[in-house]
């Protein structure tokens, strides 16, 4: 329980609209963190082919295409 410990506690992990908010809020947390969910916004700077397969568009959720090879988008730097 956050109301056992005397600093903010920041609640993160799945969270991509207002009810997850309000939920970690109603349990306690001072706030949300929401990465991944303000990486695909229209303003964000990366680039398209990754926000596609955050999005399921340029294959699986792994970034795997139909043959199941990687793709490039989903390929660490090298």
């Amino acid at each position: 329980m956050v109301d056992t410990v005397d600093i903010p506690v920041i609640a993160a992990g799945g969270f991509f609209d207002g009810r997850g908010l309000v939920a970690a809020l109603a349990y306690g947390a001072s706030g949300i963190a929401m990465g991944t969910r303000f990486l695909l916004t229209a303003e964000s700077t990366v680039p398209q082919a990754v926000k596609d397969v955050y999005l399921g568009e340029g294959g699986d959720r792994h970034g795997r295409d139909e043959a199941g090879r990687r793709s490039a988008a989903s390929r660490p730097d090298d």
